[in-house]
């Protein structure tokens, strides 16, 4: 190998391994030295690459939490969701319900002191709407009034901290099935300000939370156990999905945005997940960041009833791309929850 060949490589060896004058018995064992040498520096050199490719940015839904029936319940989840993000350094947007806030003045104050604590650690608001009415179920004018009567809470108390407030999430990810709806929907979005955050892996912890309440309420320990780990796995070959469903279509990785809820199970469980995803060598960035990449300029152009996750959508338009392999919701969480995902997002 020449001095040449090794610049070729971006790497500058000492001369007494590329010159052409030294016998050949030992340019031949210098040539394996270089290449040794070279394979080393290439494997150091792509290390901090492949462990940079991989983002995820962590969304919650249904804030203050899925029910606030129970305001000790409210207060468990938020705390173990919080401790989790801040064990594993996750800025997250929590997607607010307003609706769930309340007129009593008592609750509502409690219920908004829980937001705050989700501003407090450094995490973002977002819009969900106040009553989470689907635009795909409810008459126009009903979804566009769910949209702005879901806006002025946690807008004022994002800028009560000056915490930027920007996001809006898509009830059961519907947006319409129609251009006009959509664009009755992006219009008002437009007016306020608000960009819609996609989501590319959603593992359907609702579901699974369904089953895992079922069990914990029959006291069955060993049962609510079962449902975390498989909720888990689940999860995880959701994500694994999702991977190689950016890699058909966009060519290499993509940042992913995650949706959980704020539930009881996904409280549970949430530090366990977070700890396998880190696992699959991915770095924790904010929905902010991750929506810099330049793939989620792609516009979104489905229109269908299903409630599917933004690289789904975008494959719906690419011919050859399957997206009924997708990983599905086993059997027996489904017969446990007393619900399936089809009848939630059909």
């Amino acid at each position: 190998m020449t001095s040449t060949s090794a610049v070729a490589f971006g790497a500058s060896f000492p001369t007494q391994f590329t010159t052409s004058t030294t016998p050949a018995r030992c340019r031949s064992k210098d040539r394996r030295v270089v290449q040794w040498l070279i394979a080393v520096w290439l494997l150091l050199s792509a290390a901090p690459l492949a462990s940079q490719e991989r983002r995820i940015a962590v969304t919650i839904d249904d804030l203050p939490a899925v029910s606030v029936a129970d305001t000790a319940e409210v207060t468990f989840i938020t705390t173990m969701l919080l401790e989790a993000l801040e064990a594993h350094g996750v800025t997250a947007v929590g997607f607010v319900n307003a609706g769930k806030l309340g007129d009593d003045p008592t609750l509502r104050g409690i219920r908004i002191d829980v937001l705050r604590r989700w501003l407090a650690a450094d995490h973002a608001l977002g819009n969900h709407t106040a009553f989470h009415l689907s635009p795909n179920d409810v008459p126009l004018t009903a979804s566009l009034a769910d949209i702005t009567a879901g806006d002025s809470v946690p807008r004022a108390l994002s800028a009560e901290v000056g915490r930027p407030y920007r996001w809006f999430r898509q009830p059961y990810l519907h947006g319409g099935t129609t251009d006009s709806v959509r664009t009755s929907i992006d219009s008002v979005l437009s007016s306020l300000e608000l960009r819609t955050s996609p989501v590319t892996v959603d593992p359907k912890d609702w579901l699974f939370a369904a089953a895992w309440r079922n069990a914990a309420a029959t006291g069955n320990a060993s049962g609510t156990k079962g449902v975390e780990k498989a909720f888990l796995d689940y999860a995880e070959a959701v994500l694994a999905y999702h991977e190689r469903l950016a890699k058909t279509l966009t060519g290499g990785a993509i940042p992913h945005v995650l949706l959980l809820h704020a539930n009881p199970m996904t409280a549970v469980v949430l530090d366990r997940l977070l700890a396998r995803i880190h696992e699959r060598r991915y770095a924790f960035v904010s929905l902010d960041e991750a929506m810099q990449d330049p793939v989620y300029a792609r516009p979104d152009q489905y229109r269908g009833a299903v409630g599917l996750a933004w690289l789904q959508r975008q494959a719906m338009y690419q011919r050859g791309v399957r997206i009924d392999d997708n990983p599905l919701p086993p059997a027996w969480i489904e017969a446990l929850a007393g619900v399936s995902d089809a009848t939630v997002h059909p």
